[in-house]
């Protein structure tokens, strides 16, 4: 197992190759790895065969209008936390504004709140009547760009989704999503 990101295992990657006893096809790497320009950076041959797990999203309204406004957008590709990162953002908001407040505390604490039933669901692209509903009293569902997001008192996820993919002839294939709740 590899935990590394792409700049560093530039040069990480090809000397194990050179060592004669390393088989990428062996080696399973995190998602800092799981990078479409990794046998690019690398060379196909260190790249092939490395196999692992990355950040997920689910198909569904908001994650796949999230897909369509990102890839449409000009400037960078999509990466692997973009979803999930644009989500924290959101939940942050939503949590200040469901506090009353911008402490820090007051917004961890009103998170969960906002994510997961009961309530009324909102996306992304409803933020303002999300806003809204929170100023009035209301209790709210945030569904993220990268599927639902239920937390539960502890303020643990409820629901996990990751891409398992592998490195096949030059390109980053995801090979399943995988979504397990508990």
């Amino acid at each position: 197992m590899i935990i590394d990101f792409p700049e560093p295992f530039d040069k990480v990657g090809p000397a194990l190759l050179r060592t004669g006893k390393w088989d990428p096809k062996k080696t399973f790497i995190t998602d800092g790895l799981s990078d479409e320009t990794l046998p690019q950076t690398v060379g196909a041959d260190v790249a092939n065969g490395l196999q692992g797990t990355s950040p997920g999203t689910i198909s569904g309204a908001a994650p796949d209008a999230f897909d369509k406004l990102y890839t449409q957008a000009p400037g960078a590709p999509r990466n692997l936390f973009d979803s999930a990162v644009f989500d924290n953002v959101i939940l942050c908001y939503l949590g200040a504004v469901a506090a009353g407040s911008t402490e820090g505390q007051d917004i961890a604490d009103s998170i969960t709140a906002v994510t997961g039933p009961p309530g009324k669901k909102y996306t992304f692209q409803q933020l303002p009547e999300a806003i809204k509903a929170l100023q009035n009293g209301q209790d709210i569902d945030y569904e993220g760009a990268s599927g639902p997001i239920n937390w539960d008192d502890a303020g643990d996820l409820t629901q996990y989704v990751y891409n398992v993919q592998q490195f096949q002839n030059g390109k980053l294939v995801k090979l399943q999503t995988v979504s397990v709740s508990r």
